[in-house]
């Protein structure tokens, strides 16, 4: 797949959002996105998601299923999750999946998968460079997060949509 085609699987709000809307957003994404690459491209078995600090720390509490799951989340960082029971091909077709592709069994998305590396910075020269988690956030007295007005410009109706799962992808969902 080369990037000027892809479609965005999921849209995130563009005027923020709260920590449990974060979480609710990245579980409806990753139980999408898993799916959608396992119907779409059942010959990949690697990917490589590319995000910012919370959403790599919330994917990976979404994957293992451990909400409670805080790693420092460093710059240019690698974690490794691998599908739980399906740790390789003929362990895949064993179970009677071809080429490892689970779309349409039944088996869950989230919570099904082992964090065999979190925040490995070891191919990198420097180390760790910037790294950020849960733990560092800024919370008011009744636990929302501190505010931010970013770049103080004034929202567009163009900021508010599309957000949420892309209608082209909702039979991912469940």
């Amino acid at each position: 797949m080369q990037l000027a085609e892809y479609a965005p699987t999921y849209f995130p709000n563009r005027r923020g959002e709260t920590v449990p809307e974060l979480a609710a957003r990245i579980d409806g994404f990753v139980r999408a996105f898993v799916r959608r690459v396992e119907a779409e491209r059942p010959d990949v078995r690697t990917l490589l998601i590319v995000s910012h600090a919370a959403c790599v720390v919330q994917i990976g509490r979404a994957l293992v299923g451990d909400y409670a799951l805080d790693f420092p989340a460093a710059t240019a960082s690698l974690s490794l999750y691998r599908r739980k029971g399906l740790g390789s091909l003929s362990a895949a077709r064993a179970h009677g999946h071809v080429d490892g592709a689970l779309f349409g069994t039944g088996k869950p998305v989230l919570g099904d998968w082992d964090a065999v590396i979190l925040n490995s910075v070891d191919h990198l020269s420097g180390g760790v460079q910037h790294s950020w988690g849960f733990a560092n956030l800024d919370l008011l007295p009744n636990g929302d997060v501190v505010f931010d007005k970013g770049d103080g410009r004034e929202f567009v109706e163009a900021d508010l949509l599309p957000v949420g799962l892309a209608k082209e992808f909702e039979i991912y969902a469940n």
